[in-house]
């Protein structure tokens, strides 16, 4: 049994209790699966792992025991799922503009090292010579 006394009460702020907190600085890297980049956004901007997993167990749990799944937690997992690839569009494009602005940069600030890029991704893609 827990005992009602709290000898920190004193030093408890504003907003100390139970609220939502990103603890990692840009400057920790967590290994994801997928890109980091897109990871993040997902997990900050529309639901954290343990949401999305709490979700799919409530799924499979139900189809496991021949029960209909719960429809609001099939809309959860639709609407999340149209979410990720919405981000994922919206990522793949800001990633090609990113490789175009930089290429158009080291072309104008390093010419020869811009020739060089291009003629060894252009030596990639040429069929192999038999």
């Amino acid at each position: 049994m827990q005992s009602p006394f709290d000898p920190f009460w004193l030093f408890r702020l504003p907003l100390s209790g139970n609220v939502a907190q990103r603890f990692f600085s840009p400057a920790v890297t967590v290994n994801y699966a997928g890109d980091p980049a897109v990871e993040e956004r997902v997990v900050t901007d529309v639901a954290s792992y343990g949401k999305q997993i709490g979700w799919l167990n409530e799924l499979v749990l139900d189809l496991a025991e021949n029960k209909r799944p719960d429809p609001r937690t099939v809309s959860r997992l639709a609407n999340t799922i149209k979410e990720i690839d919405d981000i994922k569009r919206q990522h793949g494009t800001s990633t090609l503009d990113g490789a175009i602005a930089a290429l158009d940069k080291l072309q104008v600030e390093q010419a020869d090292a811009y020739r060089r890029l291009l003629n060894q991704r252009l030596q990639r893609l040429a069929p192999p010579v038999a």
